[in-house]
């Protein structure tokens, strides 16, 4: 599992808008290019810039080759729709990450076995 992780700074003015932006117009694009099967959003909560908001959004895919095509064909249009909409009250950086292995507690039944 490969996860494109894309850490925004919004200007606190437009917080709602870009949040309603996300969910409603570009997360569904995303999904539209069928390279990603999983979206989180998450609020960033421990940020030492305490004046704007800072969220991270988390697109899964299967593999790397998966998101090369992303990449490859619809990055471009989909990053300049943000900005066509948000311009500069929006900032940006994008980390790729490689899921090595997830690790969950034991439920409270299994540990009693």
């Amino acid at each position: 599992m490969v996860i494109y992780n894309v850490t925004s700074q919004l200007d606190p003015d437009i917080e709602g808008q870009w949040i309603r932006w996300m969910q409603d117009v570009h997360i569904p694009e995303m999904l539209a290019t069928k390279q990603f099967t999983e979206v989180k959003i998450l609020k960033i909560v421990d940020s030492s810039d305490s004046e704007n908001a800072g969220y991270a959004v988390q697109y899964s895919c299967e593999s790397l080759d998966h998101l090369q095509v992303y990449l490859d064909r619809f990055s471009t249009k989909l990053r300049q729709s943000a900005i066509d909409v948000f311009g500069e009250k929006v900032l940006s950086f994008r980390t790729i990450l490689e899921d090595i292995r997830t690790i969950k507690r034991p439920l409270k039944n299994e540990q009693n076995r």
